[in-house]
């Protein structure tokens, strides 16, 4: 008999499995870190730009972006500077890219961590539980 879930049960769940924004132009590195969120238990969401980001932050207010910063339209530096702009203090925001920047500048348009795809995406994973555990 499956067990009925309760709400305090949903909502502690929640906490500890935040609700992830990934973005990113290139679909492969979207389903990779997708899977990598879902074996998880967290609930992915997906945009290929900063504005579909953009939207969708504002719908569904995840937990944790996680960005590349090179995309057409509104690029990756800017898309955290327009959610720090708009009041998203609470969102724990990645930059996962492999373009030359360094952590100071992604500090600087808003972002809490920096993570370089020639990194073990073990770096990336373990960033995510220490949102998670926060």
């Amino acid at each position: 008999m499956a067990r009925k879930v309760q709400t305090s049960d949903a909502l502690d769940d929640t906490a500890r499995n935040p609700l992830i924004l990934v973005v990113d132009d290139d679909l492969h590195v979207r389903k990779m870190l997708r899977h990598l969120f879902e074996v998880d238990g967290h609930e992915v969401i997906e945009a290929e730009d900063g504005r579909a980001a953009w939207n969708i932050a504002l719908a569904r207010r995840p937990a944790v972006l996680v960005t590349d910063l090179q995309m057409p339209g509104l690029d990756g530096f800017s898309l955290c500077r327009a959610l720090r702009d708009a009041g998203f203090q609470q969102l724990s925001i990645i930059v996962y890219t492999g373009q030359r920047v360094t952590a100071e500048e992604t500090r600087d348009a808003g972002a809490d961590e920096l993570v370089l795809k020639t990194e073990p995406l073990s770096r990336l994973r373990d960033l995510v539980v220490k949102v998670r555990s926060n």
